[in-house]
């Protein structure tokens, strides 16, 4: 079973924050996960080839082109962005400090 610490610290990685009865909830649903992937490790696959989907289908592809319409709509996005740099919308670091914006 997970504790509730081990969600408490998933939570915190993951910026959240839990209620205590929400860290006794999801501590049971992790666990019922966990024990039901444990009982998949048991099947045995040996000889079974992968697929990615049950039925042989091909989707079709178009050429990589750019509308007109969709840089209109991008433009339209890029002045809504409280923050840019270039052609991109400039977010603020995950992994490191970051400073206050302007």
């Amino acid at each position: 079973m997970i504790s509730k610490k081990e969600v408490s610290h998933i939570a915190k990685l993951a910026r959240l924050k839990l209620t205590e009865e929400e860290l006794e909830k999801y501590s049971r649903e992790l666990s019922v996960i966990l024990d039901y992937v444990r009982e998949l490790e048991k099947v045995k696959t040996e000889g079974v080839s992968p697929t990615s989907h049950p039925l042989e289908i091909s989707l079709p592809l178009r050429k990589d082109e750019i509308r007109p319409q969709e840089l209109e709509k991008k433009e339209k996005l890029l002045r809504l962005a409280p923050l840019r740099e270039g052609n991109f919308i400039k977010t603020l670091g995950v992994f490191k400090k970051h400073e206050k914006t302007k």
